[in-house]
């Protein structure tokens, strides 16, 4: 993609400040610099901040000459203190899960005290694994200090009472610590931070345990907001009170605001799925506070209360520890996912791998009762897991670990991303992003809103632009152009990443149609509009070459592979390849490795082709069709929009009719709920009997339809 800039050098960013930590026998040693690469294109990345600096440091680290590393690293965003930027960026390989490039993003008071130290910390070698050992870092930007403490009764300790007990000792501070599991270096081992934030993508805590840490404590004082981040005049202007704005004024984040994530239950059970009405008015009656970033005025989390007291939740992990293991209701899930913390297990794996168990138990492949349905006996074996033995211990392998010791086909749900196997069947734009995602299937969740947010041809069209699209490639019953749009997508999360800014509010603002891209990327970036928008995903682009990368030295490659023999799964999968510059094993091409060694985009969008042909897919639903009559359709729906709509849920117009017709007379006759309903475009996604109706698809009388204003990820 065409930048108009230096390509070696990030918008009006200084060279990040980074602390290099080598753990030995002997003790700690520290050396604060400059971040810097002889390799133009790691340069340019390392220079975004956040996650393109932490993927420039593992790579720096040369992971695939057996020096494992593990990096922290904020973006421009925090250290700006830009509403809803709030979170470090953790990475590290080779990731015990999968031998590959692994990193996440992680929330608490890490980000903004590390940010008060340098941007950027990596750390290589091992120490003596003493149990209980914690680095500590202290001091200033100008003086930064590292030592190693030893407290010997944080062995087996849980990341809650680590991180209280570090508290007490040290005095304030922000922690990234492991449970149990992290410090046997158990493959789906999760991180913590401040005890309460976890993140357990690819196993990243078991290279801290592998590190020889229990412990990384932050001894200094929060970093600052600059004042243009709060409203103040500024290089960036109003920047922090315009996004806050923004913010305010998006239907859907403001729906997640009031409702956390549980208008997320609302999709699935209009998907089809059947215990989901029921958890969700559960979790309804049992939410007590919300939780978000700092600074973000639509959190999206909720803390639960529970018969042991006030647990927070996860919509995805609590997927993950229900249905599939025979639990029906949210205080069972609860109680698992607080069993999967205090071990320091990822639950979005031991979920699916605990229902491959189950299914092993009743097969007789396993010699022990099946605990399904059981939720003391589920949680007595992830207890087993995380202390390495019992009959749990094959969980802390991971699910696909699960999969291959039972047997089972690529298929299966173990040997699918995890959490699939609690979730419902993937749509088009979902099945994509499964295949070719380079950092995994997190952080393409959200993916969907490009085709589901009701913006049609034209505003798809316009919000990707200047990439070419297929005919039906708004269509989200459609495999048409889902390639491209996996591009596109998977460039613009890894920039926020890099930024530090929170990619579900950036795709609910776009979704809503609040910001543009070139708006949203120039707040953020402090560059005036113009072609910030392609800037940022030139920047990201780049950032997920760099994966592609470090996988192909790490472990050969992650091919994105179809999965299966459908011919139009396959044509997107190629055009996915095409545009991200990688071959059939998922290295990069010479051609793409030439650019971006020079510091250049990665592939040259400018010479793209249109997209081919697209082979055969699902067709579009024929239009509204025959004589037009007086008909009646109900419309159905949960949260801030089930309350708009009041009592009556009833729409009478002209049938049969477009669904963005029916959505116009709704928001006529309940004006309350216009806001929520239509803004030029149809706003809620909708359903009939588990089917996805287009904006532009037939309605019928009689029709019930289910609405859903929501955007998966978060």
């Amino acid at each position: 993609m065409p930048s108009r800039r230096d390509p070696t050098a990030a918008a009006g960013a200084a060279e990040p400040r980074v602390l290099h930590v080598a753990l030995g026998p002997e003790g700690v040693a520290l050396e604060a610099r400059a971040f810097a690469s002889g390799h133009p294109g790691v340069a340019r990345v390392g220079a975004l901040g956040g996650a393109g600096l932490a993927a420039a440091l593992v790579h720096g680290a040369e992971p695939a000459a057996g020096r494992p590393c593990l990096a922290v690293a904020v973006g421009p965003a925090v250290v700006r203190g830009v509403p809803t930027a709030a979170r470090a960026t953790v990475a590290g390989a080779p990731a015990p899960l999968t031998g590959r490039f692994a990193d996440g993003q992680v929330g608490g008071e890490l980000a903004a005290r590390l940010a008060a130290l340098a941007d950027g910390l990596c750390l290589t070698g091992a120490g003596r694994g003493d149990p209980g050992t914690v680095l500590v870092l202290a001091g200033d930007r100008r003086e930064p200090r590292a030592s190693l403490a030893a407290f010997p009764e944080l062995a087996g300790a849980s990341p809650a009472e680590t991180n209280a007990l570090l508290v007490a000792r040290l005095g304030p501070c922000a922690t990234l610590c492991v449970g149990p599991a992290g410090e046997r270096g158990a493959p789906a081992a999760s991180l913590a931070a401040d005890g309460a934030h976890f993140v357990g993508r690819g196993g990243l805590g078991a290279l801290l345990g592998r590190l020889g840490l229990k412990a990384l404590a932050v001894r200094t004082e929060p970093a600052r907001a600059e004042p243009d981040a709060l409203g103040a005049p500024g290089p960036a202007g109003d920047t922090g009170e315009r996004l806050v704005r923004w913010l305010l004024s998006s239907p859907r984040l403001a729906v997640r605001a009031a409702e956390g994530s549980l208008e997320l239950f609302g999709e699935l059970a209009a998907r089809g799925s059947a215990d989901a009405a029921g958890v969700a008015a559960e979790a309804r009656d049992r939410a007590r506070d919300r939780k978000g970033c700092r600074g973000c005025p639509t959190p999206c989390g909720w803390v639960f209360a529970t018969d042991d007291g006030p647990r927070p939740g996860h919509f995805s992990a609590n997927r993950a520890l229900g249905a599939e293991l025979g639990l029906r209701d949210l205080e069972a899930s609860l109680a698992l996912l607080a069993e999967c913390d205090a071990q320091g297990l990822d639950a979005k794996e031991v979920g699916p791998a605990l229902a491959l168990a189950c299914d092993a138990c009743e097969a007789g492949e396993l010699a022990a009762p099946s605990p399904r349905g059981d939720r003391d006996a589920l949680r007595a074996w992830i207890r087993s897991a995380g202390a390495g033995e019992g009959p749990g211990a094959l969980l802390a392998g991971g699910a696909r670990a699960v999969a291959r010791r039972l047997g089972r086909a690529d298929g299966s749900p173990g040997s699918a991303p995890a959490g699939s196997a609690a979730s419902p069947a993937r749509d088009p734009a979902e099945r994509v992003a499964a295949r070719v995602g380079t950092r995994g299937g997190d952080p393409m969740r959200v993916f969907p809103f490009l085709v589901g947010a009701g913006a049609g041809a034209a505003g798809l069209a316009a919000r990707v632009a200047p990439l070419a699209l297929p005919p039906g490639a708004d269509d989200p019953g459609r495999l048409a152009g889902k390639g491209r749009l996996a591009w596109w997508h998977e460039s613009l999360v890894a920039a926020l990443d890099a930024s530090g800014f929170c990619a579900f509010s950036a795709a609910g603002l776009l979704a809503d149609g609040v910001a543009s891209l070139d708006q949203l990327a120039a707040a953020l970036r402090g560059e005036p509009e113009g072609d910030a928008g392609l800037r940022l995903l030139a920047d990201g682009a780049a950032l997920a070459h760099l994966h592609r990368a470090l996988d192909a030295q790490l472990a050969g490659g992650a091919p994105p592979g179809p999965g299966d023999d459908d011919p139009a799964l396959v044509h997107e999968v190629a055009d996915y390849a095409r545009l991200r510059g990688v071959d059939a094993d998922g290295r990069p091409t010479p051609e793409a490795a030439a650019r971006f060694a020079r510091g250049l985009d990665p592939v040259d969008l400018a010479r793209v082709p249109a997209p081919e042909p697209a082979a055969p897919s699902a067709a579009t639903p024929a239009a509204p069709a025959g004589p037009a009559r007086p008909g009646r359709v109900r419309l159905r729906a949960a949260g801030a929009l089930g309350r708009a709509l009041g009592e009556r849920r009833e729409v009478d117009l002209d049938l049969p009719a477009r669904l963005r017709d029916v959505l116009a007379v709704a928001a006529r006759d309940h004006p309350a709920g216009e806001w929520l309903l239509r803004d030029g475009e149809p706003l809620p996604s909708a359903w009939r009997a588990g089917v996805r109706v287009g904006p532009d698809d037939p309605v019928r009388d009689g029709d019930e339809l289910d609405l859903v204003l929501a955007l998966r990820g978060g």
